[in-house]
């Protein structure tokens, strides 16, 4: 699938819930939730849920607790709401479970291609690349900011070998393209306000995952 979409159950009645799967091009109802069983989950418990989306929608329903937080993890980040401590300890987890190399790539039909990457030095000293890319749909997105650790990672230290920003990005560039496959996660920054304008969230890239692995299967912790 050329897009991820994300739904949670929480506030809506089922009617909200599958009129929303149906409104969509998802082929697949993947649950990577850590407790699918109780019974505060309603309509979408397991054992009803794949009945629900196998009569009321045209997705498959497929179960991957390979991509579900750990319980510590879960219970932490409900206490504390700190989402940047719990998305980098989900990213390492999925990466301690080499979840990139085990999930079933037959889900991943599609992927994006990387256009050019452009990098920004506008801001306050601090660099900010910026990615264009072409969805499977064939449309093209432009000016994404990166703020995958990783990712910047790697620039920084392909910075340091080549000593000039435009080989560091034809470098950068080069890596990626050599990958059969890219998909990126695509989210929201937390609000800020920026001179004048007012609070506001925007669109960035948050993850950027190809097969074979651009980053040689090093993780964000390597590039410190």
């Amino acid at each position: 699938m050329g897009k991820i979409y994300t739904i949670g159950f929480t506030g809506k009645s089922a009617h909200e819930f599958f009129d929303l799967l149906n409104s969509t091009d998802a082929k697949y109802l993947a649950d990577t939730r850590l407790n699918n069983n109780s019974q505060l989950t309603g309509f979408t418990k397991k054992g009803s849920i794949e009945y629900f989306v196998e009569n009321l929608t045209r997705l498959e329903y497929i179960e991957l607790p390979l991509l579900a937080p750990e319980k510590e993890m879960f219970q932490e980040y409900r206490k504390d709401a700190d989402w940047e401590l719990y998305e980098s300890r989900y990213i390492s987890l999925l990466e301690e479970r080499s979840a990139a190399k085990a999930i079933d790539r037959s889900l991943l039909d599609g992927g994006v291609t990387i256009l050019d990457l452009n990098v920004d030095t506008r801001y306050d000293r601090r660099t900010v690349l910026r990615m264009d890319f072409r969805d499977a749909s064939g449309e093209v997105h432009t000016r994404f900011p990166v703020n995958d650790l990783a990712f910047r990672g790697m620039f920084s230290q392909l910075m340091e070998c080549h000593g000039r920003t435009p080989q560091a990005s034809d470098s950068l560039m080069s890596k990626l393209r050599r990958s059969d496959r890219t998909y990126l996660r695509i989210g929201l920054a937390r609000p800020t306000s920026i001179g004048r304008h007012p609070e506001t969230c925007w669109v960035q890239v948050t993850g950027v995952y190809t097969f074979p692995d651009y980053l040689d299967d090093r993780n964000w912790s390597a590039f410190k």
